[in-house]
């Protein structure tokens, strides 16, 4: 069923390439429900089409282009980099014409071999700096994946069951961020692990409580829920509900945002890679955007 599944969601995907929105009609329930809507989207099929319209208004030749997918039961999740140039006005900022690059993880549902629910988190904050930045952002040439057969990966020798593999990405959650026990980093991952998405940090477990003091430096009462997870060979991937209160000092690409006291909600989707039980890699996708905005440091959609 897994393996079924990710076909639907790869010819999604494939579609949402080709412009061919009415092809949702074959393989999307009327019923869809997106969970991260745009700003004023309408239910079902009909708002979802209109919410890709509106990002080809500002990139008519985006392109998704996976890097990961893998799904366990009715859920299959996704991992990819997006490619776009800006050639139209997008949340309030006016046609650029600046090639841009950002990342994106999906979630979806799929029954009865038809999509049902989805799920987003888009690194809006980084396609938004690279929109505003006084010149120009020179992109390296983007290497990815290639033409791989994303349904016939081979499960590594190493990479540990999906069961065992959720344990220490539960551990993680629990005891490194919402218990605060940095020292756990080194037991759970690898000398050289590395995050992507953080290519800034030192490998290993020092980088892990970097971040973490960071992050835990500004929200000290950061408290993580996890909404969905979904194993599969050597990856995990979760969805998860962060709160907390921003009495600390947060530091950002754009900056250091004094601490504003007012309380926040946000999403992330992270994935990570075992190796022989720690974790090797990992991908996060947060909503940066929704994060600054609520604490009054970003525009709101449409203010520009």
């Amino acid at each position: 069923m897994s393996d079924a599944n990710k076909r639907v969601v790869i010819e999604y995907v494939n579609e949402v390439n080709n412009a061919n929105f009415d092809a949702f009609d074959a393989f999307v329930d009327p019923a869809f429900v997106d969970h991260d809507p745009i700003p004023g989207q309408q239910p079902g099929i009909p708002g979802l089409k209109d919410a890709y319209r509106m990002f080809l208004a500002g990139f008519p030749d985006v392109h998704f282009i996976f890097e990961d997918v893998f799904g366990e039961g009715d859920l299959v999740a996704g991992r990819g980099v997006i490619h776009g140039t800006h050639r139209g006005t997008f949340m309030g900022v006016p046609a650029t014409g600046r090639r841009v690059r950002w990342t994106g993880t999906r979630l979806f549902r799929v029954r009865d071999g038809k999509v049902t629910e989805g799920w987003l988190n888009l690194d809006l904050l980084g396609l938004l700096t690279q929109l505003r930045a006084p010149e120009a952002p020179q992109l390296l040439p983007y290497v990815g994946p290639g033409d791989i057969d994303l349904l016939a990966r081979p499960t590594p020798a190493h990479g540990g069951t999906p069961e065992r593999n959720k344990v220490v990405f539960q551990r993680m959650l629990m005891e490194l961020w919402n218990q605060q026990r940095l020292e756990v980093a080194d037991e759970l991952f690898t000398p050289g692990a590395t995050s992507p998405t953080a290519p800034g940090l030192p490998p290993g477990p020092a980088g892990v409580k970097q971040l973490a003091r960071m992050f835990l430096g500004a929200f000290p009462d950061l408290r993580i829920e996890v909404e969905q997870v979904v194993a599969e060979g050597d990856r995990v991937f979760g969805r998860l509900i962060e709160t907390g209160t921003h009495t600390g000092d947060l530091v950002t690409p754009a900056g250091v945002i004094r601490a504003t006291n007012k309380p926040v909600r946000f999403t992330e989707m992270a994935i990570v890679r075992l190796e022989d039980g720690k974790i090797a890699e990992s991908w996060y996708d947060v909503d940066m955007a929704g994060l600054l905005m609520q604490l009054g440091v970003a525009p709101t959609p449409g203010q520009g």
